[in-house]
């Protein structure tokens, strides 16, 4: 059976690029030397802040939406990124996210609401999906 998955895959890409949200993701980089204080566990130096627009889809949680009753973590006012398997947040210290002049945070995710909301086809994740609230202060 034939597949049409890069098909499918190319065209996810190029409607995050038409019809996604800009997303401004801003993190800490450490230099390559720098140690953890053995006390306070507290990385030395200092890091250089970075910043990176992606596009991405967003699903607001609403207070009747169904998938709160679901899952355990998510809650009303929380919001569902899904951006591209191209693109990597993964081990960047500090990771905020600005949507819409808003700024939030990374919530943790289980493996269930991973397995359950991200999109994978014939083994191939279309989206990655970040859980996300609003920052305080």
């Amino acid at each position: 059976m034939r597949s049409r998955i890069d098909f499918i895959a190319e065209r996810v890409e190029s409607n995050l690029e038409e019809s996604g949200t800009d997303v401004v993701v801003n993190w800490n980089e450490w230099p390559a030397n720098a140690a953890l204080d053995p006390v306070t566990q507290a990385r030395t130096g200092t890091p250089t802040a970075r910043t990176e627009t992606l596009r991405a889809f967003l699903h607001f949680i609403q207070p009747s939406a169904s998938v709160i009753r679901q899952f355990d973590e998510i809650e009303t006012g929380d919001c569902l990124l899904e951006y591209s398997p191209e693109v990597t947040l993964e081990g960047r210290d500090s990771l905020r996210f600005i949507i819409e002049g808003v700024e939030w945070s990374a919530k943790p995710m289980s493996q269930h609401l991973r397995e359950t909301w991200d999109a994978v086809f014939a083994g191939r994740r279309l989206f990655k999906t970040l859980l996300l609230k609003r920052s305080t202060g």
